[in-house]
C-alpha cells in the first residue's frame, strides 16, 4: 500500500478530528488526546510553532491514516 506525506492543512481538520477519536491509548485509564473543534488550535498548546504532518493513503488521499506535530517551543 502506498502512502503521501504531507504538511497538514486546515482543510485535514475534520480528518485529523476523526483519526483522532477512533485511537485513544488504551490501558488502566483511556487517554485521547482531543483537538476538537480545531486540531490547528490544539497543536499550539504543545508548541509555539506547530509543524504538522499527515498521511494519506494515496488512494485515498481524504482520509488520514496518521498525524504527527513536530513543531518546536521555548524551552
Amino acid at each position: 500500500m502506498s502512502y503521501d506525506i504531507r504538511p497538514a492543512s486546515v482543510a485535514d481538520n475534520a480528518a485529523i478530528l476523526d483519526l483522532v477519536a477512533r485511537t485513544p491509548q488504551d490501558g488502566l485509564l483511556r487517554l485521547n488526546f482531543e483537538r476538537d473543534p480545531d486540531f490547528f488550535a490544539g497543536a499550539c498548546v504543545c508548541c509555539e510553532w506547530p509543524d504538522a504532518w499527515v498521511a494519506t493513503h494515496a488512494s485515498a488521499p481524504d482520509v488520514v491514516v496518521a498525524v504527527i506535530n513536530i513543531g518546536a517551543r521555548r524551552v
